[in-house]
């Protein structure tokens, strides 16, 4: 059974299999009782050699600490954070799927199956972060000795294309393929788009904060040159138009932070009259995968911590 450009695939609790096509983004789940998953994964993404990878991720020390517990905890978030570098400058990366394999001592074995991370790469950006989650029983029996890690990483590549400079007018304007938008104020101010029957394929915004024309919140630094922010909205080709009640379809564009550090949100105001952004239209060039090997991995030194609520009592 086939739909859609891309897949990304993974085993469900009941057994079934998931295929998750996202041409483009677009996500749609389609249940599959006894497909081979991983021959169509093997098929969509050809294995690419090391030595041809079009960027390279290393693996960085944790940025976690400690290794604190929740009894109620069903599951474990791992995060392992990694380096990126030789992405070319007009390049696109869009991790579409990952499968972890994990291997510790006695003969214990452990795999994700294939799940979809949205996961985002851009030439200007240094680091990312791969999380997956493992049932906390598995976590405890595989956390007091290193383990291997094999690390399958599924991904398109997209080439930057159709860039135009725009600096943003105050009230309603006009973009190519995105239809007609305006400034949007709130706790993040974005830009809000109306279009015909349907979302552009794949439109990305980017800016340089450090040329931005809004006024700096209290307490807020000034960005430095080449803090790099970009904002996207995706939409399958091929996907019909979303008839409705309404012919008309709305999204919004909002900034995040492409090369400083994990995703981190700007909170600031980004987008206002006067700032000028970079508008393009990123088509899809080939898609592939490879595996990478991390050997003698302390799984509890990459652990999420669980959020936990602490009170202070008023001193009187």
């Amino acid at each position: 059974m086939y739909c859609g450009d891309h897949y990304s695939v993974r085993k469900a609790q009941d057994g079934s299999i998931e295929t998750a096509s996202f041409g483009l983004g677009l996500v749609v789940l389609i249940i599959l009782v006894a497909t081979p998953y991983r021959a169509i994964v093997a098929h969509e993404f050809p294995v690419l050699s090391a030595s041809k990878l079009p960027f390279q991720l290393t693996v960085l020390p944790p940025d976690t600490a400690g290794n604190r517990s929740a009894d109620n905890e069903k599951e474990v978030t791992i995060q392992l954070p990694f380096g990126v570098s030789g992405l070319s400058s007009d390049s696109i990366v869009i991790v579409g799927g990952i499968f972890v394999s994990v291997d510790a001592a006695g003969g214990m074995k452990w795999n994700s199956g294939w799940k979809s991370p949205g996961l985002f790469l851009f030439p200007e950006q240094k680091s990312t972060r791969i999380d997956f989650t493992m049932p906390r029983k598995a976590f405890d029996r595989m956390q007091s000795a290193p383990v291997d890690l094999r690390l399958d990483v599924a991904f398109t590549v997209f080439r930057d294309t159709d860039q135009h400079s725009l600096v943003l007018p105050r009230g309603e304007f006009a973009i190519s393929n995105g239809g007609l938008c305006s400034i949007e104020r709130g706790y993040v101010p974005n830009i809000r788009c109306r279009a015909p029957l349907r979302r552009p394929p794949f439109l990305l915004m980017t800016t340089d904060m450090a040329n931005t024309k809004c006024p700096l919140q209290k307490g807020e630094a000034p960005a430095s040159p080449g803090d790099i922010a970009r904002g996207w909205t995706q939409n399958g080709d091929s996907d019909p138009a979303e008839l409705g009640i309404s012919p008309i379809v709305t999204f919004n564009l909002y900034l995040s932070h492409s090369n400083g550090g994990f995703g981190t949100k700007f909170e600031g105001n980004g987008v206002c009259p006067g700032t000028r952004i970079l508008l393009s239209n990123p088509i899809p060039l080939f898609r592939n995968q490879f595996a990478m090997q991390l050997h003698a991995l302390h799984l509890s030194e990459y652990r999420e911590q669980p959020f936990q609520f602490t009170f202070e009592r008023e001193k009187e």
